[in-house]
């Protein structure tokens, strides 16, 4: 804390941070959390200097009135809102306290409801930041409880508010680290049985992704003239980690959803139909074209998760034991114990082979209304063409030769219909453009065609090996049914299709990103199958320095019999001595603390402050010679336990002696004046 800062600074700084904190942990989830959480950090900063002041009446009915009014509103929301409106409600209770905080009482409420808020986070906001974030929540927390002890001195010794602001002035308790480290090891070490040990393992009930799920690709496209707002969230969605390590040849799609229905204004996948089930494909180890996709969560635990399509043209043999396919197109695959990431591996050199579509009417299907002009076109580019895969060149040079132009600014021109405006007027617009307008003429040319949303290009992670998609790749192209297989057809510009360039700091960035895939892997997504892994490796580790303390004995000339007993007294031995060592540590802490704590008791006996060494602050004392030198002497033995070298110490208990003998000094304790009590 701030050096000369008293209680009253302390308890607002530290109170202030405890509800910033709490609330920033959950401002990456909605935007009405994010609206709600900041407008609570602004009331915490604005109600800083206010916390200790004594509230007019019409303020307590004004803000309750309010805080039931804006909890009306959210009961009203809560069967949809749910999540939201329940941390909404926490949030209500934060601020109704801030504003008419009367005691040290609503302090521990506050720290309390910042601590769900907190808790919280570890679901929606699940990256890498939730460290910092918790690392600084624990101590600022712990500041606020110090603080509001502090005060509640006065608050029980009932002197009203003249002795809570005469505390309020008292010099700020000091924090120190070891109050932290034992609250941040507990969290750590309650994680680490919790993930060890199967039977205790409640992941499936509070895991990260449990309640919400985590933003991804949209199953709708809806095609606008208003121009495209870009992407900057920077979040990796999914990973692709080629099994040798080198950097991927030429750029790649990652697909997700197909998009079926078409309608004048956009694309969107049909209403939801049983799943089919897909003929089982396997990826050979041990191949340089093998690649592992990591999948960031995108829907609710609850539903069966998209698989990713990777590849250049076509879709890529995935290896997974169960494979799902929506009527869309769309590939799913079942999560037993629903991890954050889904993993599996692609074969690029292989092609995923998928079943000829039932319904291929469905795929030429084209909304009533469509504008003439557009079936002319049509009509017009592959007049005389009889082979699918020609008409779809015809279409795909149509784009080339008009100069069609990539740009996501709104789009020239009067027409409502988005792609008459893009086909014939604008002639320029985006990703999503390109796709419907694509999409639209295969299907009025005879082509069973759908838009298709995922990824594309991605940038090369050169610490972890990894080929990251974020959002701000995020793309849209164009599934053809062609000599029996889908083929993606893209009419974006190739340079145009990825809106990634070089950005600073990259080595920054991509450590940043290493260190966060760890996160997810080694602590967020601590599922069963790693947790079989790690005990694997744990086991195998122990067995092998078994063997190689058998081996050692062998060489020495000890018999089998022998060996067993002399390893089994060595790993005593070594279990022995850390205890020893352990111990002698421990018992050397707590005479350094019992030397501490003596020192304090020495300073409040001769009534003495904290501000100044015992020397310069007992020249400051008005003291008879006599009790002077007593003090003088006791504080002779203070110095040489605290500073000296370990050799000439004295024992603790000639200081304990010397400081019983000491008289009250006149000075006496400030704290002790105030709540009534004797040093």
């Amino acid at each position: 804390m701030i050096p000369g800062a008293n209680v009253a600074v302390t308890h607002r700084m530290a109170l202030t941070a405890t509800v910033a904190l709490g609330a920033t942990g959950i401002m990456s989830g909605s935007l009405t959390l994010r609206t709600a959480a900041l407008g609570l950090v602004a009331l915490a900063l604005g109600t800083s200097g206010f916390l200790l002041r004594s509230k007019p009446s019409t303020l307590r009915v004004a803000v309750h009135a309010a805080t039931i009014a804006a909890l009306a509103m959210t009961l009203a929301i809560l069967r949809t809102a749910q999540i939201d409106a329940v941390l909404l409600i926490v949030m209500l209770g934060i601020a109704n306290r801030l504003l008419l905080r009367n005691s040290a009482r609503d302090d521990f409420v506050v720290v309390a409801a910042c601590a769900v808020l907190m808790v919280m986070a570890t679901t929606i906001t699940p990256g890498l930041a939730f460290v910092p974030l918790v690392v600084t929540f624990v101590p600022a927390a712990l500041w606020t409880l110090a603080a509001a002890n502090v005060l509640a001195e006065g608050e029980v010794a009932g002197q009203g508010p003249a002795a809570v602001r005469q505390l309020a002035r008292l010099p700020a308790p000091r924090f120190r680290f070891g109050l932290a480290a034992p609250m941040v090891l507990l969290m750590v070490l309650g994680y680490a049985v919790a993930a060890l040990f199967p039977r205790y393992n409640f992941g499936r009930a509070l895991s990260v992704g449990a309640f919400l799920p985590l933003p991804g690709a949209d199953r709708s496209l809806e095609l606008r003239t208003g121009g495209l707002s870009l992407s900057r969230d920077g979040t990796v969605m999914v990973r692709l980690a080629p099994e040798d390590g080198r950097p991927l040849d030429g750029a790649l799609y990652a697909r997700l959803y197909a998009l079926d229905r078409f309608k004048r204004t956009g694309w969107s996948s049909s209403e939801a139909r049983p799943l089919e089930g897909l003929r089982p494909s396997s990826v050979p180890p041990g191949r340089g074209t093998r690649v592992e996709v990591r999948l960031r969560r995108l829907v609710s635990r609850r539903e069966p998760h998209p698989l990713v399509l990777v590849g250049a043209a076509r879709a890529s043999a995935v290896g997974v034991r169960r494979a799902l396919r929506d009527p869309d197109g769309t590939w799913y695959t079942r999560v037993p114990a629903a991890p954050l990431d889904v993993r599996y591996e692609v074969d690029l050199s292989q092609s995923a082979d998928p079943p000829p579509p039932k319904d291929p009417e469905r795929f030429l299907a084209t909304p009533a209304g469509l504008d003439p002009r557009v079936e002319q076109l049509a009509a017009r580019l592959v007049a005389g063409i009889d082979r699918p895969k020609d008409r779809v060149l015809a279409v795909l040079e149509h784009f080339a030769e008009e100069d069609y132009v990539y740009s996501v600014e709104p789009l020239p021109g009067d027409a409502s219909d988005p792609l008459v405006r893009f086909l014939f007027e604008a002639k320029q617009g985006h990703c999503e453009l390109y796709a419907g307008a694509l999409a639209a003429l295969l299907r009025l040319s005879g082509v069973p065609a759908r838009v298709v949303t995922g990824y594309y290009g991605g940038w090369w992670n050169s610490r972890s090996r990894e080929l990251e998609f974020t959002n701000q790749d995020a793309h849209a192209w164009v599934e053809a049914w062609v000599d029996g297989a889908w083929r993606w057809v893209d009419a974006t510009p190739a340079e145009s299709r990825t809106r990634r360039a070089g950005k600073p700091f990259a080595w920054l960035f991509d450590r940043w990103d290493w260190l966060e895939g760890l996160w997810y892997t080694h602590v967020l997504d601590f599922d069963e199958r790693r947790r079989r892994e790690l005990m694997t490796r744990l086991k195998a580790r122990a067995s092998g320095a078994l063997d190689g303390a058998d081996a050692w004995l062998a060489n020495l000339g000890l018999p089998g019999g022998a060996r067993g007993g002399a390893s089994i007294f060595g790993a005593f031995a070594v279990a022995g001595v850390g205890a020893a060592a352990w111990g002698l540590l421990a018992w050397r802490r707590r005479s350094s603390r019992a030397v501490q704590r003596w020192g304090m008791r020495l300073r409040r006996r001769l009534g003495l402050g904290t501000e100044l060494p015992l020397r310069e602050a007992l020249r400051r004392v008005d003291l008879p010679a006599s009790a002077r030198a007593e003090a003088l002497g006791a504080i002779r033995l203070y110095e040489a336990l605290r500073f000296g070298p370990p050799a000439a110490r004295p024992p603790v208990a000639d200081l304990a002696r010397a400081v019983r003998r000491l008289r009250p000094g006149p000075g006496r304790s400030r704290f002790a004046d105030l709540v009534g009590r004797r040093p």
